[in-house]
């Protein structure tokens, strides 16, 4: 009966301690036009933005961007992040979408894609991230930010 506790409560530990989080670090990623969800926007141009996705998405032949948009639409507002502030980073393999708190995205907000172009600068992140789909992360903790020598990753 005690090994049996024992063994339950082992785990229970080990469950517990299992994250599914991870760290990733990279550069900081502008794009140019980068519409991914509302944040920010007021209620009229949300409403606007709804409606047209609910326009795009009855229209029985999208092409395949529109198909792909009302896609991320549908994710994000499945799991409810049309108004959660993000940003891009680019790692070592690809660029990941990172959604944060307001007070997180304070922190690298700041930062824009001309000024650091003009002083050949990037901005460097690691981050604690949790994988809330296969195209999303949600940051858990900014470990460390800060500005490098280096050309700024972007695209228009």
């Amino acid at each position: 009966m005690k090994k049996l506790i024992l063994l339950l409560i082992t785990i229970f530990i080990l469950i517990s301690c299992n994250s599914n989080t991870e760290i990733i670090s990279g550069d900081l990623y502008f794009k140019q036009v980068d519409w991914l969800n509302y944040y920010r926007e007021n209620d009229s141009n949300k409403q606007e933005i709804q409606e047209l996705f609910q326009a795009i998405k009855a229209n029985s032949s999208l092409s395949i961007t529109e198909e792909k948009m009302v896609n991320q639409y549908g994710k994000l507002e499945k799991l409810n992040l049309l108004d959660t502030p993000y940003i891009r980073i680019k790692t070592k393999k690809d660029v990941k979408v990172v959604f944060m708190t307001e007070e997180d995205f304070e922190k690298v907000r700041e930062y824009n894609l001309q000024d650091l172009l003009e002083t050949n600068q990037k901005v460097n992140l690691k981050l604690e991230v949790e994988e809330v789909d296969t195209d999303f992360f949600m940051c858990k903790q900014i470990i460390e930010f800060y500005k490098v020598s280096g050309v700024t990753p972007w695209e228009k």
